[in-house]
């Protein structure tokens, strides 16, 4: 398939993988979930696209998704793609009413007053009448805003363009050797990288089914993630290195008996956000082989929003990793180049963002004079792969 813009995601997986789908798993319990089909996806997207379009929101308008639950936020995403509107993932400060209203005042601030959704006003747009779509986009246009997380004294939004976006998942799923066959799970909120570009766009892109679950069941019980992944037959999921820790402890000791779930569905578990200590690692993989789980299924990563997240990933943990703390990072995705200046990493590529909206000041002082990315990363090569110099400052 030949894309010009984003916009062609969903209308062609909808139309060539009719079946496949988003699957919403509830929070309360975890054997109760729902196949919404990418033709359903596309339907209520158009519904809500009428609403859109009703209140008077022009294209080109941006518009802050303060939608927690992935069956809210989903369509709303692909209502303002279709439409020509700039998305952009807020978490809501539910236990933090100060914060929260910081927040919104500067996204107000930093981005002109965008369209704030919420899931009351959410209601109001789907009882519109659906409408037909046109997007226009062009590749070098915004598709996409995510915001930093930076103090309210100093926030900052990255640009994503449709040509980023499909430039990395093209990327990624020629590395990770994905298919339509493929089945991602996704619990962490829109707001991170992970869940939207990777275990959202990635698996659409594909034509692949994805599962969704959100993240307070998994806090309150790491192996609830392991059952889902049993359940739905996950290929492909994401999770920090704290969460391989609390998954070994939950596990008890070596001599416990194994738990009763079958991971060898499982190729992809990749980690970022922090850095995979090599031990830990090493017991999450140790401790799962006897319910089927891969040696080979950890894979170190490192990302940024200016990079559509995942942009390095390893495929040789932990044997590249022997008597190291961390493990190493990898290879850059094809297209990306990386080089490490005065002991900061550098990237450049079609995945790599021009500008941070509104804040030219910014965006001059996040490239080097030869147009490179500087991440703030301290890093050093090794063999073609990245490894991090101070992984206390991991990004």
């Amino acid at each position: 398939m030949t894309n010009t813009h984003i916009g062609d995601l969903l209308p062609w997986a909808a139309r060539q993988h009719p079946h496949a789908g988003i699957v919403l798993v509830s929070e309360e319990h975890e054997n109760d979930a729902t196949l919404i089909t990418y033709p359903q996806l596309l339907e209520d997207a158009r519904r809500i696209l009428g609403g859109l379009r009703a209140a008077g929101h022009r294209p080109g308008r941006r518009v802050a998704l303060a939608l927690e639950r992935p069956g809210d936020f989903i369509p709303v995403f692909w209502a303002c793609i279709l439409g020509g509107y700039i998305p952009f993932p807020l978490m809501p400060a539910r236990q933090n009413p100060a914060q929260w209203s910081a927040t919104l005042a500067y996204v107000d601030a930093l981005l002109d007053t965008p369209l704030l959704v919420t899931a009351d006003t959410l209601q109001t747009l789907r009882a519109a009448p659906a409408q037909d779509f046109e997007c226009t986009a062009k590749l070098s246009d915004p598709a996409l805003l995510m915001l930093l997380p930076e103090p309210a004294d100093a926030p900052k939004a990255v640009v994503l363009s449709h040509a980023n976006l499909l430039a990395s998942m093209a990327s990624k799923a020629e590395r990770l050797e994905l298919t339509a066959a493929d089945v991602t799970l996704n619990w962490v909120p829109f707001n991170h990288g992970a869940a939207l570009l990777e275990t959202h766009l990635l698996p659409l892109y594909l034509g692949a089914t994805q599962v969704h679950s959100g993240p307070a069941a998994i806090f309150a019980n790491p192996l609830r993630l392991l059952h889902l992944v049993d359940r739905h037959r996950v290929s492909m999921t994401f999770a920090r290195n704290t969460v391989f820790a609390q998954i070994v402890a939950a596990l008890g000791s070596p001599e416990a008996a194994p738990l009763a779930v079958d991971l060898s569905c499982v190729r992809h578990i990749v980690s970022g956000g922090e850095p995979v200590v090599v031990e830990t690692g090493r017991a999450f993989l140790e401790r799962l082989s006897a319910c089927g789980l891969a040696r080979t299924a950890l894979r170190p990563a490192f990302g940024r929003p200016e990079t559509c997240a995942g942009s390095i990933y390893s495929s040789e943990f932990p044997e590249r990793d022997a008597n190291r703390e961390f493990a190493s990072l990898g290879l850059p995705l094809p297209g990306l180049e990386m080089r490490v200046i005065d002991g900061e990493l550098e990237l450049r590529g079609p995945m790599v963002f021009s500008s941070y909206c509104n804040d030219a000041d910014a965006t001059r002082a996040a490239f080097t004079a030869d147009g490179w990315f500087r991440t703030r990363t301290s890093g050093c090569i090794e063999d073609g792969r990245l490894r991090l110099v101070d992984p206390t400052k991991f990004e």
